[in-house]
C-alpha cells in the first residue's frame, strides 16, 4: 500500500484539472474547423498513447483485464456520448457557458 501523501494527491489533481482545461480549449479551437468525429478520435488517441507507454514501461499492461466486459462497454459508450455532446455544444456555445 502506498503512503498517505496529500501534497502528491493535490499536485496530481491540479495537473489533471489543468490537462482537462487544455483539452477543452483545444477542442473549442478545433470543432469549428474539423469534423466532430475527427476531434474525438485524436483526443482519444493522444490520451491512450501515454497511458499505453506508461503501462508497458511499468510492465502493468495486464492491469487492463476486466471481469465484466458488458459494463465496461456501457461505461465507454456513456463516456463517448458525454464527450461528443460536450464537443458538439462547443460549436454553439462559448467554452465558459458549455463548462458551466
Amino acid at each position: 500500500m502506498r503512503p498517505h501523501d496529500p501534497a502528491a494527491g493535490a499536485a496530481y489533481m491540479t495537473f489533471a484539472v489543468i490537462s482537462m482545461v487544455f483539452i477543452d480549449v483545444s477542442a473549442n479551437a478545433l470543432v469549428d474547423r474539423y469534423p466532430l468525429q475527427q476531434v474525438m478520435f485524436f483526443r482519444g488517441f493522444f490520451a491512450l498513447l501515454p497511458l499505453t507507454i506508461v503501462l508497458l514501461l511499468r510492465r502493468e499492461i495486464g492491469q487492463l483485464r476486466v471481469g465484466s466486459v458488458g459494463i465496461h462497454l456501457l461505461r465507454g459508450a456513456c463516456g463517448i456520448a458525454a464527450t461528443a455532446s460536450f464537443f458538439a455544444a462547443l460549436r454553439y456555445m462559448t467554452l465558459v457557458d458549455a463548462t458551466a
